[in-house]
C-alpha cells in the first residue's frame, strides 16, 4: 500500500477547508514541525479513512468525536493509495448532530488519468469495511505492529504477549485462511455427526420393526386357513340363492297371470260405469224435453213484442248518437279555450320569469358583493393588527440585537481566543512529553549504575549531582508549566464554548429581524392592496342597489298588463260563444239515459225467448233417436254384469299366491342374514389381509433401508475421521505452527543483519517458538531473548535506546516478511518520532 494521496477537512487541527498532500512525487518523505502542528494528525488520518481507527481521547465516547476540529460538525478524509499497481480511494466522513452522530464510508478504483471513480461501496458501512481489509490483506492491528511505528509505540509486537504476538504474526502471513477452514472442518463435523446421530436413531427403529417380522408370518398362515373355510360356506349360499331365484319366478307368474285377470275385471268395470252414467244423462235429456214441450210459448206473439222493443230502442240510439256528436265538439271548443288560455299564460309566464330571475340575479350579485366587502374589511383589519405586532418585534428585536461593528468586534475576539487555545493545547502536550522525558533521564542518572540519558557512559558522583540536580529543576519548571495550562486549558474551552454560543445566537437574532422587516414589507403591500378592492366593492354596491330600484319598477308595470291580455283576447272571446250555443243545444234534446237502457234490456229478453223457442224444436227432433239408444245400453249392461260375475269365479283360483310369498319371504330373509355374515366375515379378513400385506411390504422396505443405513453410517463415519484430520491440520498446533517456525528464521535474519548495522555486531536477537516444560514436555510460545556481550536474556530486561534498537529492527523484519509472504505488496513504512525528539 503506498500513499498517493491525502485531503482532510476539519480533522484535528486542519481547517473547513479540503487541504491536500500529494505524497506521489517522493519515495523518501520527512516530515518536520512544532510540537501540535499535525505531524501525526496526517498519519492518524490515514489509518482513520482505511480502518476508522486513529488516536482516542480519554472522555470522548468514539475516536470520531475526538478527531473532530473544535467547533465544527463535519470532518472528512479522502485518502488515495496505490497496491498491486492499482489507484484505490476511500473516503471516510463524520457528521455530529444533535441526535445521533452521521457516519459515511466510500471504496471504489481510482483511473488517474481521467480522475473517474468507479465505486466498489457494499450496503453498509461494516460490509464496505471488510472489502477494504480484503483488498489490501491487512487489518488495523497488524499494520500498527508492522508498517506504522506510532509515536511512543514502537515498542507495539515486543511488549505483547508470546499469545498475542503469535496472533499478530499469524495475520501477517495471513494464517487467518487456516483458522476458517478449521473452523468450517468443525462445523462440517458437526453436521456430519448430526446426520449420523439421526441414522443411528432410524437404525435402532428399524432394528425394533424387523423383530415383528417372525409374529406376521404366523398371522399370515392363519389368515388363509380361515379364507378357505370362507370361500367354502360362500359356495353353498350360492346353492341355495340359484333355488330362491327359481321359486320367486314361479311365483311372479302367477302374480302375472293375476293381474292380468283383475285388470281385464276392472276394464269391464269402467265400461259398466261408463254405460251407466251415458244412460242416466240421456234418460234426463229426455225427461227435460219433453216437460219443455208441453209449456212451449205462441211464436206470433213472440214476434210482435220483439219489434215493437226494437223500434223503441232505435229512436233512443238516434237521440243519443245526436248528443255524443254535441258533446264532442264541445270538448273541443273546450280544449281549444284551454289551449288559447294555456298560450297567453305561457307567454306571461315567461316575461315573469325573465323579470323574476334578473331580480334574483341582482340579489346574488349584491350579496356576493357584500360578503366580499366584508372578507376584505375582515383581511384589512386583520392585517394592521398583525402589522402593529411585526413593528412591536421589530423593536423589541432591534433592541436585543447588537451592532454590526460590536459583533465583528467578538467574532474577531472568539477567533484570538480559539488560536490561543490550540497553541495552549499544544504546549501542554509538549510539557507532557518533556516531563516523560525528563522522568527517563532522572532514572537513568539516579540508578545503581548511572550512565549519561545521550552518550550512554558511566558517570561520576559529582557528575551524577549536577545531572540530578538540573534534571529535578528542570522536571520541577516543566511540571510546574503543565499544571498551569491544565487549569487555564478547560477554562479557556468552557469560555470558548459559551462564546460560540453567544455568537451563533446573534446570528440567529440577526437572521429573525431580517425575516420580520421582509414580513413587513409584504403585510404593508398586502394591506394596501385589500384597502383597493374594498373600495372597489363599495363602488359595486351602490350600482348593485340603482338596478335593484329599476327591476322593482318593471315587476308592478307587468302586474297591471297580465290580466287585461287575457280579456281583450278576439279568439279567445269567438271560442267562448260557439262553447256557450253547443251546450243550449244539447239541453233542448231531452235524452234520458234510463229509460234507454230499460228499451235495451226489454229487447235482451225477447231475443232470449226467441233462442230458447229455436233450440227446443232441434231437441224436438232427437227425442225418438233418444228412446232407441237408451234401449240398446241396457241390453249391454246386463251383458256387461254377466262376464264380470264369470272374472270373479276365475279370481278364487290364486287365492294361495299370499300364502307362498309368505315362505319365500321367510327363506329369502335367513339366506339375506347368511349372506351379510359372510360378506362381514370376508370384509374383516380382506382389511386384515390388507394390513398385514401392507405392514409386509413396510418390512420389507425396512430391511432394505437398514442396509442402506449402514453403508451410509459407515461412510460418515470415514468423512467424520477426514474432517477431524483436517481440523486438526489447520489448527494453531498444525500447519499454522510449522508456518510460523517457517518464518521465525527469515524475522532473526532481517532483525539481526539490521541490529549488527546498529549495534556494531554487539546485539542479536533469538525468537523460540518452543518451550521446555518442568513437568517434562514442550509449549507453544514466542518468545524474544536477546544475545549481547552480558549474554542471553529476555527481551523485558532491556531498556532505553537498546530496547528501541531491538523493537525498530524486529518491526523492520516482519514489515519485510510481510511484503514478501503474505502476499499484500506492501511497499511503505511509516516512523513517527521512533527515534525521539
Amino acid at each position: 500500500m503506498i500513499p498517493h494521496k491525502l485531503q482532510l477537512k476539519n480533522f484535528l487541527s486542519y481547517g473547513s477547508d479540503f487541504q491536500t498532500i500529494n505524497f506521489e512525487p517522493y519515495h523518501l518523505i520527512y516530515l518536520s514541525g512544532k510540537n501540535g502542528h499535525g505531524k501525526s494528525a496526517l498519519l492518524d488520518a490515514m489509518t482513520w479513512a482505511v480502518w476508522g481507527i486513529a488516536r482516542k481521547v480519554s472522555t470522548a465516547v468514539r475516536a470520531d468525536q475526538g478527531l473532530l476540529r473544535l467547533g465544527q460538525l463535519q470532518m472528512a478524509v479522502i485518502f488515495d493509495f496505490e497496491l498491486n499497481g492499482q489507484l484505490y480511494r476511500v473516503k471516510r466522513e463524520y457528521l455530529k448532530t444533535h441526535n445521533k452522530p452521521l457516519a459515511q464510508l466510500e471504496f471504489g478504483l481510482l483511473n488517474p488519468d481521467t480522475d473517474a471513480f468507479v465505486p466498489l461501496t457494499d450496503k453498509t458501512i461494516r460490509a464496505t469495511q471488510a472489502k477494504i481489509e480484503k483488498t489490501i490483506k491487512l487489518d488495523y492491528e497488524s499494520f500498527v505492529n508492522t508498517a506504522f511505528l506510532r509515536q511512543g509505540n514502537a515498542n507495539e509486537f515486543s511488549k505483547k504477549s508470546p499469545k498475542e504476538r503469535k496472533e499478530v504474526l499469524g495475520s501477517i502471513l495471513g494464517l487467518q485462511q487456516f483458522d476458517r477452514l478449521k473452523k468450517r472442518a468443525l462445523e462440517k463435523i458437526k453436521e456430519l455427526q448430526g446426520q449420523r446421530a439421526t441414522l443411528i436413531a432410524l437404525h435402532e427403529s428399524a432394528e425394533k420393526q424387523l423383530a415383528q417380522k417372525e409374529e406376521l408370518h404366523k398371522l399370515l398362515e392363519s389368515l388363509y386357513k380361515e379364507r378357505a373355510v370362507s370361500e367354502k360356506e360362500t359356495k353353498q349360499l350360492a346353492v341355495q340363492a340359484s333355488q330362491l331365484t327359481q321359486e320367486q319366478q314361479k311365483v311372479a307368474q302367477l302374480e302375472k297371470q293375476q293381474e292380468m285377470v283383475s285388470f281385464k275385471q276392472q276394464q269391464l268395470q269402467e265400461k259398466k260405469d261408463a254405460h251407466t252414467v251415458s244412460l242416466r244423462e240421456l234418460f234426463a235429456a229426455w225427461r227435460l224435453t219433453n216437460k219443455k214441450q208441453r209449456h212451449m210459448p205462441n211464436l206470433q206473439a213472440l214476434d210482435a213484442a220483439h219489434k215493437k222493443s226494437k223500434e223503441t230502442v232505435q229512436g233512443f240510439d238516434s237521440t243519443c248518437k245526436q248528443c255524443i256528436v254535441l258533446q264532442q265538439e264541445g270538448i273541443k271548443l273546450k280544449e281549444a279555450l284551454q289551449l288559447r288560455k294555456a298560450e297567453l299564460e305561457k307567454k306571461m309566464m315567461q316575461q315573469q320569469q325573465e323579470i323574476q330571475i334578473q331580480k334574483e340575479r341582482l340579489a346574488f350579485k349584491e350579496k356576493s358583493v357584500r360578503k366580499t366587502m366584508q372578507e376584505h374589511t375582515e383581511a384589512y383589519a386583520k392585517m394592521q393588527k398583525e402589522i402593529e405586532g411585526k413593528k412591536k418585534e421589530e423593536k423589541e428585536l432591534a433592541s436585543r440585537l447588537l451592532s454590526e461593528k460590536k459583533q465583528m468586534q467578538l467574532t474577531a475576539q472568539f477567533e484570538k481566543r480559539k488560536e490561543i487555545y490550540h497553541a495552549f493545547v499544544a504546549q501542554r502536550n509538549m510539557f507532557a512529553t518533556e516531563c516523560e522525558t525528563l522522568l527517563k533521564k532522572q532514572k537513568m542518572v539516579s540508578g545503581q549504575d548511572p550512565s549519561c540519558p545521550l552518550c550512554e557512559q558511566n558517570l561520576s558522583a559529582a557528575r551524577k549531582r549536577f545531572l540530578k540536580n538540573k534534571c529535578t529543576k528542570e522536571a520541577q519548571f516543566t511540571a510546574h508549566q503543565y499544571q498551569r495550562l491544565t487549569r487555564i486549558v478547560p477554562k479557556l474551552k468552557a469560555m470558548l464554548v459559551e462564546q460560540h454560543a453567544a455568537l451563533e445566537q446573534q446570528k440567529k437574532k440577526g437572521a429573525e429581524y431580517a425575516t420580520v422587516c421582509k414580513e413587513l414589507q409584504e403585510l404593508a403591500v398586502s394591506a394596501a392592496q385589500k384597502q383597493t378592492e374594498k373600495e372597489a366593492s363599495e363602488k359595486q354596491l351602490q350600482e348593485m342597489t340603482q338596478e335593484k330600484k329599476e327591476s322593482a319598477q318593471k315587476e308592478a308595470q307587468f302586474k297591471t298588463s297580465c290580466d287585461r291580455s287575457i280579456q281583450e283576447d278576439a279568439i279567445y272571446q269567438k271560442a267562448h260563444q260557439r262553447l256557450l250555443k253547443k251546450e243550449q243545444d244539447l239541453k233542448s234534446l231531452a235524452y234520458n239515459e234510463a229509460a234507454h237502457q230499460k228499451a235495451r234490456d226489454e229487447l235482451q229478453k225477447r231475443e232470449k225467448e226467441r233462442e230458447a223457442l229455436f233450440e227446443l224444436q232441434q231437441e224436438l227432433v232427437k227425442q225418438s233417436e233418444r228412446k232407441e239408444t237408451i234401449h240398446v245400453m241396457i241390453q249391454q249392461l246386463k251383458k256387461a254384469q254377466k262376464e264380470s260375475e264369470l272374472f270373479s269365479v276365475e279370481l278364487k283360483k290364486f287365492s294361495s299366491i299370499e300364502a307362498l310369498k309368505k315362505e319365500l319371504m321367510h327363506k329369502q330373509n335367513e339366506y339375506d342374514k347368511h349372506y351379510k355374515e359372510q360378506v362381514a366375515i370376508r370384509e374383516t379378513m380382506r382389511e386384515r389381509y390388507g394390513a398385514l400385506a401392507q405392514k409386509k411390504e413396510h418390512l420389507e422396505q425396512v430391511e432394505k433401508e437398514t442396509k442402506q443405513q449402514q453403508h451410509a453410517i459407515k461412510k460418515l463415519d470415514g468423512e467424520i475421521s477426514d474432517y477431524q484430520d483436517i481440523a486438526g491440520a489447520a489448527g494453531k498446533d498444525g500447519i499454522q505452527a510449522l508456518l510460523i517456525e517457517d518464518a521465525i528464521p527469515e524475522i532473526e535474519q532481517e532483525a539481526n543483519q539490521l541490529l549488527s548495522r546498529l549495534t556494531h555486531n554487539q546485539t542479536h536477537v533469538i525468537i523460540e517458538s518452543l518451550r521446555d516444560l518442568k513437568r517434562g514436555g514442550t509449549k507453544e510460545t514466542l518468545d524474544i531473548n536477546i544475545s549481547d556481550p552480558s549474554g542471553i536474556r529476555p527481551y523485558e530486561l532491556f531498556s532505553g535506546g537498546e530496547a528501541f534498537r531491538i523493537d525498530f529492527a524486529l518491526r523492520i523484519a516482519i514489515s519485510k516478511l510481510l511484503a514478501r509472504r503474505a502476499g499484500t505488496a506492501l511497499q511503505t513504512l511509516i516512523i513517527d518520532e521512533g527515534f525521539g525528539s
